[in-house]
């Protein structure tokens, strides 16, 4: 199997912005992601297929994860198509706002 030791991290660790430490129930999160200013998704995170705890252990039994590794996870139906010139903004409830601006490949 192939390791993913290699990749460099792109976020911090999972951090809860309304109380220092760790987030204590990753399953009971909303999420929600604008495109262009309008919203396009919500989600949360108790409607996953795969619990953020069982993800994150069978991770860890195969490669190595360290503070600040991202794990993606994919997306809820619905969610619209992306263009050149798109602006992102995802945020999680009680963590944060990430946001990107989309580039077509070169």
């Amino acid at each position: 199997m192939r390791s993913l030791t290699s990749h460099e991290p792109c976020v911090s660790s999972l951090r809860d912005e309304r109380r220092p430490g760790l987030v204590r129930e990753p399953q009971d999160l909303r999420i929600n992601v604008e495109q262009n200013g309008a919203l396009v998704m919500q989600a949360h995170t108790a409607d996953m297929i795969n619990g953020l705890r069982d993800l994150i252990r069978f991770l860890s039994s195969v490669t190595t994860l360290k503070p600040g590794t991202l794990i993606t996870t994919g997306t809820p139906a619905g969610v619209s198509k992306l263009a050149d010139g798109d602006h992102l903004k995802g945020t999680i409830e009680g963590i944060g706002t990430m946001e990107l601006n989309v580039r077509a490949e070169a």
